[in-house]
């Protein structure tokens, strides 16, 4: 089982982000996440980990651009839990 996975420092863009948000919306024992500067689009991820990465611990997402709306949004959801 995958627990740990560090895509730190990859250029993901959208489509990237995409490919990874499908992964993690189906469940999964990802424990950390690395995401750092990967130049992301987050608000499909963090939807994601909603619904499929219940044993996250660690989210790494430093160096990536946060926008005011979904994103943000999609963010405050994921910590609120």
């Amino acid at each position: 089982t995958l627990v740990r996975l560090d895509l730190s420092d990859n250029v993901l863009g959208s489509a990237g982000a995409q490919s990874v948000a499908q992964w993690l919306a189906n469940p999964n024992g990802l424990q950390v996440l690395g995401l750092a500067h990967t130049q992301a689009n987050l608000d499909p991820i963090l939807a994601a980990l909603g619904r499929g990465s219940s044993e996250l611990a660690a989210l790494d997402i430093q160096g990536n651009k946060i926008k005011k709306g979904k994103e943000a949004t999609s963010l405050v959801r994921f910590i609120q839990g």
